[in-house]
């Protein structure tokens, strides 16, 4: 009989794990939710800071470029000023380069963390849908009853069991 008893508290703690499953899923899927609106915004500004270095490196080699021009048109492009401002000119195409090229790594970088945190967000929803799934409560739900049919069946079975005897006295 406490075989039965404990049978049937124990499905009635297994359906309430399920519960604090549902619970755990759903604060994971609102975690997971955040962590994408997040990295949404921070790959925005990483993208916007990337777009603004470009056009400033864009402006700084165009400013230099023009005035490289100027030099070498009134001094000579082989005066020391005209190849002072060229050394600059290229160091400012060399900056422009690698702008554009941390561009094309933050953007790459911006996609693979968002794939990761949408990755993370599918997971946790399909954690939170297989918890909350009808099937697994159904089955609960007929564990915890067939546990306290079971052990009501044993209550039933001893109470019938019972001697009783027509006479006070003792039987020899």
């Amino acid at each position: 009989m406490a075989q039965k008893k404990a049978q049937w508290e124990k499905a009635i703690a297994d359906a309430n794990i399920n519960d604090d499953e549902i619970r755990e899923a759903k604060v994971a899927k609102e975690n997971a939710e955040n962590i994408l609106d997040k990295t949404k915004d921070l790959n925005d500004q990483t993208i916007s800071a990337s777009d603004q270095a470009v056009d400033d490196a864009q402006d700084y080699k165009d400013a230099i470029e023009d005035y490289y021009n100027k030099v070498a048109a009134e001094e000579g492009a082989s005066s020391s000023e005209a190849k002072s401002v060229y050394a600059t000119f290229v160091s400012a195409q060399g900056k422009l380069n690698a702008s554009k090229e941390d561009k094309k790594t933050g953007k790459e970088n911006a996609n693979l963390s968002e794939t990761s945190a949408q990755n993370a967000l599918d997971l946790a929803e399909a954690r939170l849908k297989s918890s909350e799934s009808k099937f697994l409560k159904a089955s609960n739900d007929a564990t915890v009853e067939s546990a306290r049919s079971a052990y009501e069946t044993t209550l039933a079975e001893l109470s019938k069991s019972t001697l009783v005897a027509p006479v006070n006295g003792i039987i020899t």
